[in-house]
């Protein structure tokens, strides 16, 4: 084998190889080498190290000005920073969080532990910097301690609402602001899309709390990283050659001119057991999500009347143990194609679905824009409430789609938090949407036959 396919190979075995002085190291927490690969290792020794080298200073653009290190923007950097470029000067790339903090822990203690999130995760001191009109991520030197101020309980929403303001992107992407009131404490950090994904939320807030209990973060392996060892695979991808089919979805009101990005979101409990579905999933060799998927495709398709649909799904690279408690951007939204015409079985469908997602994870540096999706679809797993992010459950936001629906699983329940630009929907079309997602579920679920599935509904007006 090359030296470019060994390292090739390691990735999809989900080994991180590092150049050490003269030796490599390798982080094989899979235990997935094999005695006779090891040996093939050892014999490319050498041309490995000069191989991981030279893709090294490809993807750092091989320069360091006053000890600053500069890398390329990732794939779904490099997608976030554009769609980004047509709506500067708002909120809509920004991730607000508001904890609420014990009292046992202290200013100076949190201070701390934020900054020493930053020295382990470099992503959360980064900015843009430009090269000869490219954009190029920053790594800055110093960290941004926590900001203190002091808020009264009354006007805790309104003063809230003010913390979140557009970012520059050339200064910093990360902060975090320590609130008193006068009845508790917050933590509120605001991040920009181009430096987390919803996941890194939650790594975010575990490795905090280990840190203020005195547990060191274990971050041998960052999101530059990642980047790296995406640049190097580049060269195998391809562009996605499937088509693209917009939905002629019916709207409420007419689609405004002007700025329409406001959105509200409305929360739902759509199974409180999700047994049946887990197991439909076994059974039909397909994950909860791609089910998930092809049931809000399917109430599409009888909304609209299309038989040919694409919608956005958002699809998680965090594939690999070792990208576990990565903070950063590790996601891309992809359009995916169904057919619903009646030469198709709802079977078929999911097994297209299924392959579709599959050839995107193996395609992950396909960057082709989804721009044209007006309805995407967000699986955020077991243990993620969607919408808990929200400011004190305040609804108002910024909608980057028409629609977006958020499915999570917390103690077996089927949690959606649907959220939709309010120019668009009227709150009792979008209520009405749900209950007929939770009907077509439900009828899957007593369903015995894929290639005869077909749902009664309500009629649509």
């Amino acid at each position: 084998m090359k030296p470019s396919e060994i390292l090739l190979e390691l990735d999809r075995l989900g080994v991180v190889i590092s150049i050490n002085g003269d030796k490599l190291d390798l982080a094989d927490p899979n235990k997935r080498i094999t005695s006779e690969f090891l040996t093939l290792l050892k014999a490319n020794k050498q041309e490995l190290i000069s191989e991981l080298a030279d893709d090294a200073r490809k993807a750092e653009k091989a320069f360091h000005t006053n000890e600053r290190n500069y890398f390329s923007l990732s794939n779904s950097q490099l997608l976030i920073y554009n769609q980004q470029s047509n709506h500067s000067n708002t909120s809509m790339y920004n991730m607000p969080q508001l904890v609420k903090v014990d009292k046992k822990w202290t200013f100076t203690q949190l201070n701390q532990a934020i900054k020493s999130l930053q020295r382990n995760q470099r992503i959360l001191r980064s900015s843009i910097i430009y090269s000869e009109g490219e954009p190029l991520i920053r790594i800055n030197e110093n960290v941004i301690g926590l900001e203190k101020i002091f808020i009264n309980t009354r006007n805790l929403r309104e003063k809230l609402e003010k913390l979140v303001i557009p970012f520059d992107l050339g200064k910093a992407l990360f902060k975090s602001v320590f609130i008193e009131t006068d009845e508790d404490n917050y933590l509120f950090v605001d991040f920009h899309h181009l430096i987390a994904d919803a996941q890194s939320i939650h790594i975010l807030s575990i490795q905090l709390f280990e840190l203020l209990n005195g547990k060191e973060n274990d971050v041998s392996f960052d999101f530059f990283d990642f980047s790296i060892q995406e640049q190097r695979a580049k060269s195998n991808s391809h562009k996605s050659g499937s088509v693209f089919y917009p939905v002629s979805f019916p709207h409420d009101f007419s689609k405004p001119q002007l700025d329409s990005s406001a959105s509200e979101i409305i929360q739902f409990t759509i199974a409180n057991n999700i047994s049946k579905l887990s197991e439909y999933s076994r059974q039909n060799k397909v994950t909860v999500a791609s089910a998930l998927f092809a049931i809000l495709g399917l109430l599409v398709n009888r909304i609209s009347s299309q038989e040919q649909i694409s919608m956005g799904y958002v699809m998680s690279l965090r594939t690999k143990k070792v990208l576990e408690k990565i903070i950063g951007p590790l996601v891309k939204t992809v359009a995916i194609s169904m057919d619903f015409s009646a030469s198709e079985t709802f079977n078929n469908i999911l097994q297209n679905i299924t392959k579709a997602c599959a050839d995107q994870l193996l395609n992950a540096n396909d960057i082709s824009s989804t721009s044209g999706c007006q309805i995407v679809f967000n699986f955020l797993g077991k243990g993620s409430t969607p919408g808990n992010g929200r400011l004190l459950d305040i609804n108002k936001g910024s909608a980057k789609f028409d629609m977006v629906w958020h499915f999570g699983i917390v103690d077996n329940h089927l949690h959606l938090s649907l959220e939709y630009r309010e120019k668009f929907f009227e709150k009792k079309t979008i209520t009405l949407y749900a209950s007929y997602f939770s009907k077509i579920l439900e009828q899957l679920l007593e369903c015995h036959d894929n290639s005869s599935f077909n749902p009664i509904l309500p009629v649509i007006q």
